[in-house]
């Protein structure tokens, strides 16, 4: 009984008003802002480190990259690049997209330039004619033995090469140095929704604890209970939902998937979990 009223002590001094600040589903999604936010201010610093004066993404449906989000290709029907050139300091972006999706990539404004392809033209050679308009010399693309920089299949790379020729004088670089500086950076505005994501997973965890009966609950019905508020709170998995969360109590396991294992008296229950708010930010 004593454990329980700490618990509810902790479940109100976390906050009440918690869930207005990690907005569920229906709330508006200030990722849209951000996302331009960070193109405009973090990637320039980011190239410059990784020594590229332009960046090749290249989106389709099905097995898009995993920077889709990042660069507005999230939606990407026929094939279509994101190119990002630097200059002067400061990046300038091509989204060369397929007719189908060019309306609607054109509204959401995040590119300065939008090149719309003909039903019939390569996307490769439109992609290697701007960066020879460009005059790009160092030109990194999403290949890398870590995966969030590993979106270029090798099919794809292989259609790149071609297009650009054997003249070409540049030359393609992997892109893991830019990804890895650019995405550590977090803007103000992201600290701030990952702190309340933060909170809210806390809260959520104590929660969790507060339903343990010992000697009738197990793992899975923890993990259940937890699977059930991020449903009621809109938020999602911040990995694998199949591995979120794992619930192991006991001596004789450790990182695991949650089972029909009983929680008993002195058990340490240990929970892996985490959330993912708008779609792009985890505690």
């Amino acid at each position: 009984m004593i454990r329980r009223n700490w618990i509810a002590l902790l479940l109100l001094a976390v906050g009440g008003g918690l869930l207005c600040a990690v907005t569920p589903e229906t709330a508006a999604n200030p990722w849209p802002a951000i996302r331009r936010a960070r193109v405009e201010r973090l990637l320039p610093a980011a190239m410059q480190a990784a020594g590229a004066d332009a960046w090749v993404v290249i989106c389709r449906e099905n097995a898009n990259d995993p920077l889709a989000l990042h660069v507005g290709g999230e939606n990407a029907g026929g094939q279509a690049a994101f190119l990002f050139f630097l200059k002067d300091g400061r990046v300038a972006s091509l989204a060369i997209t397929p007719p189908g999706e060019a309306t609607a990539l054109q509204e959401v404004g995040l590119h300065d330039a939008y090149r719309v392809l003909a039903r019939d033209e390569s996307l490769w050679s439109a992609v290697a004619a701007a960066l020879h308009e460009r005059g790009a010399t160092v030109v990194a693309v999403n290949s890398s033995a870590r995966a969030v920089a590993d979106g270029l299949s090798h099919t794809q790379r292989r259609e790149l090469e071609a297009a650009l020729g054997a003249g070409w004088p540049g030359r393609l670089v992997s892109s893991e140095e830019l990804v890895i500086t650019w995405l550590a950076v977090k803007l103000p505005e992201e600290i701030a929704i990952m702190r309340d994501a933060a909170r809210l997973t806390e809260r959520l965890l104590l929660e969790a604890y507060a339903i343990v009966a010992p000697g009738q609950t197990t793992d899975a019905d923890v993990a259940r209970f937890l699977k059930g508020r991020m449903r009621e709170l809109g938020v999602g998995d911040a990995w694998a939902p199949d591995q979120n969360p794992n619930v192991n109590s006991g001596p004789d396991r450790g990182h695991s998937h949650s089972t029909g294992k009983i929680i008993m008296p002195g058990d340490v229950i240990q929970i892996d979990f985490g959330i993912l708010v708008h779609g792009v930010w985890c505690s």
